[in-house]
């Protein structure tokens, strides 16, 4: 019989299913039944004929067979089933139909090594159905009559959703042997993935992951359900499942498939694989080897045939997974030997590694690993537990999808209320800030990837209010009390150092008592304040002023040891220094007035003669004259030094430590500000990331 080509744009229903191999001990009889005898000898087949499959455990080998037929697909953007045939009743059913009776050819679907696949018109039933053909001369090869009984008798027996029905096995005028089975249409899942990933806004709004696996845990269940009727299959992958346009998953081409408790029929063929040559990776092989380089467990790709099992068809099922998750084949390689070398050693199952243009889920990459195993016992059990896993992942997609929802709701919300409180004033922005607040937390709470959520909460935190709101300003104003009283214990340590001095000034000789004691007085009585009012965070105004008084008149005072142009004008520094760094705003120009106060007064005093003179000009120096001690040399001039020393390393150290409180709190917001810009996702939208440079030129403009 001449072998018919495939010429049309339709949908591939079934495809050659290659039949397992008999031994001379093989009870072939028991498995292949009085129906053997029948098409062997051309005689009409009894209705009874019926066979049965064990369920042991099976022992699988490996066969021959043929190339399996591609499916032919139409527009994948839109439903291929477009022109439904209404369904006729009313034709009166034919009795005892022949076959140029009952079977109009239509065309031809495809063709194979073992047999072709027509389109042909069932008259009896009404219907469109798909016929194969045995091609060989079943007189001259009984294994190959025998394969293609069996194969139809699996797949009949198979009564399963995603199993396509056989619905007729016979014999053909000349005596080749046929079965018929249901016409399905549909895209593989091959072409469905490729689609998926191309980048095709239709296709892909088509084809999305999430239907993507639930047709895969469809294709679980229905493996399945022919493990547990003692079937492998053997041939798994990608492009022997079809796709229906409504929901339907068809597990195609079981014609390796291996039956528990029997022998595979034997196959006089070798496999043949050039190293030189490249294969395409989906190609199915057969011969003492069979199955599809890339998609067979390792110990199917070693030849280890007593191994083979339902974890096999899991492994299969496990590469599938991988390519609908990565995008890609699991095993590549330039040529059929290479993907076997692959197929048969340790390979990174996680299809997160391999890069894919979507996130995969970390339970997804798991389980992916756990069916991938290299050792069939460390794999997952069984198709029905893979299947499982996945539903628990869809049924929580499912809740992620309302979450996820929720949460874009949420953030857009909360963006716009953030716009609203940085543009504006007053109460109304404070209370539209707090409600983006509010909004925004409850978005990322159901979604924290949300990447408009992050940019609006980064852009709260980032973004100060233009009004400072009352409970901020509490709090503001509580560390301004706590700096104003850190401030006046560092006074208190200063003003107490410069009691240090005091041996040495009785050690110079004291020469008006009355002063000299004053001069101390003041100082320890600034001492004592600064510290009790620090103790009591007593940093009002009032105290302020009370402080600022004391402190003047007590460096004022301090001109009566030597002179008012000798040590006096850096402590009026140093003191002012304090006040201006720690005083409030207010306070500032009083501070300046008496600084300068402190340091002209004693001087005025002199000059107008109401104070002796600590000074004068003799022949062009400068003689002090100091009022309240005597100036010994060895005295004075240690008095000098350590007072030097201690107007040098009072202020330095004074400044140094509220430098490095300074640079302390700046470097503590800006890790705040850098942390929370890391929020921030690449993909903000445009104008969420304004800077507060950007909008303080925004306001200028406005001004």
């Amino acid at each position: 019989m001449a072998p018919p080509t495939r010429n049309e744009t339709d949908d591939q229903v079934a495809t050659l299913i290659k039949s397992p191999a008999t031994s001379a001990d093989a009870p072939n009889s028991g498995h292949i039944g009085t129906l053997d005898t029948m098409i062997n000898s051309s005689a009409p087949l009894p209705p009874s004929a019926t066979p049965t499959l064990t369920t042991a455990r099976t022992v699988v080998a490996l066969s021959d067979e043929d190339e399996p037929i591609t499916p032919i697909v139409a527009d994948p953007t839109r439903d291929t089933f477009t022109t439904p045939q209404q369904v006729s009743v009313d034709q009166p059913m034919a009795q005892a139909a022949s076959w140029s009776v009952r079977y109009a050819f239509k065309k031809t679907l495809g063709v194979g090594g073992m047999g072709e696949v027509q389109l042909c018109h069932d008259d009896v039933v009404g219907r469109d159905i798909a016929v194969k053909i045995m091609r060989a001369d079943p007189s001259e090869n009984a294994d190959a009559l025998q394969r293609f009984v069996r194969e139809a008798r699996v797949q009949g027996q198979l009564e399963h959703p995603s199993v396509v029905p056989v619905y007729d096995l016979g014999v053909i005028p000349g005596g080749h042997p046929f079965f018929t089975m249901k016409r399905v249409r549909g895209i593989t899942l091959e072409d469905a993935i490729a689609l998926m990933v191309s980048g095709d806004a239709r296709a892909k709004a088509r084809f999305t992951r999430r239907r993507l696996l639930t047709a895969f845990s469809q294709l679980c269940l229905a493996i399945d359900f022919a493990h547990a009727r003692g079937v492998l299959h053997r041939d798994l992958k990608p492009s022997n499942v079809m796709l229906g346009d409504h929901g339907e998953v068809h597990v195609l081409d079981w014609g390796i498939a291996k039956v528990v408790g029997t022998h595979d029929v034997r196959s006089d063929d070798t496999l043949q694989v050039s190293r030189e040559v490249s294969a395409q990776p989906a190609q199915t092989i057969a011969g003492s080897l069979m199955g599809t380089p890339g998609y067979m467990s390792p110990e199917q790709a070693r030849g280890e045939i007593e191994r083979l099992d339902a974890r096999s068809d899991v492994y299969a099922l496990g590469a599938i997974l991988f390519e609908i998750l990565a995008g890609h084949r699991l095993h590549q390689g330039a040529s059929m030997m290479e993907i076997l070398a692959l197929n048969a050693g340790v390979v990174d199952g996680r299809p997160s590694a391999r890069g894919p243009a979507e996130e995969v889920p970390p339970e997804l990459d798991a389980l992916c690993e756990r069916a991938l195993a290299l050792d069939p016992r460390q794999r997952i059990g069984t198709a029905r537990e893979l299947s499982e896993h996945i539903e628990r992942f869809l049924d929580g997609d499912r809740d992620a999808e309302k979450r996820r929802a929720i949460a874009e709701e949420g953030a857009r919300n909360a963006y716009a209320l953030a716009q609203r409180a940085l543009d504006d004033r007053g109460p109304a922005a404070l209370e539209a800030r707090a409600s983006a607040l509010r909004e925004v937390s409850r978005a990322l709470a159901f979604d924290p990837t949300n990447a408009l959520a992050r940019t609006t909460l980064a852009l709260l935190l980032t973004e100060a209010p233009k009004d400072v709101p009352p409970a901020a300003a509490a709090e503001l104003e509580r560390a301004s009390v706590d700096a104003k009283a850190s401030a006046m214990r560092i006074g208190a340590v200063r003003y107490a150092t410069w009691l240090a001095v005091t041996p040495l000034l009785l050690w110079m000789g004291v020469r008006n008592w009355p002063a000299a004691l004053v001069a101390i007085a003041l100082v320890a009585a600034t001492s004592g304040l600064s510290r009790l009012f620090s103790v009591r965070k007593t940093v009002g105004p009032g105290a302020a002023i009370a402080l600022l008084s004391l402190s003047t008149a007590a460096v004022s005072w301090m001109s009566v040891f030597v002179s008012p142009f000798i040590v006096v004008p850096t402590l009026v520094a140093t003191n002012g220094m304090l006040f201006a760094l720690f005083a409030d705003k207010s306070l500032r120009k009083l501070s300046l007035a008496a600084g300068v106060l402190a340091a002209l007064a004693p001087v005025v005093l002199e000059l107008v003669g109401l104070v002796p003179r600590s000074f004068e000009f003799r022949d062009g120096a400068l003689v002090l004259l100091p009022r309240a001690v005597e100036l010994s040399p060895t005295a004075t001039l240690a008095f000098l030094l350590a007072a030097s020393a201690a107007m040098v390393l009072t202020p330095t150290l004074v400044a140094g430590r509220i430098r490095d409180q300074l640079s302390d709190a700046e470097k503590k917001l800006f890790l705040q500000a850098w942390q929370l810009r890391q929020a921030v996702p690449d993909d903000a939208p445009e104008g969420a990331q304004r800077t507060s440079d950007q909008r303080a030129r925004d306001e200028k403009t406005k001004r």
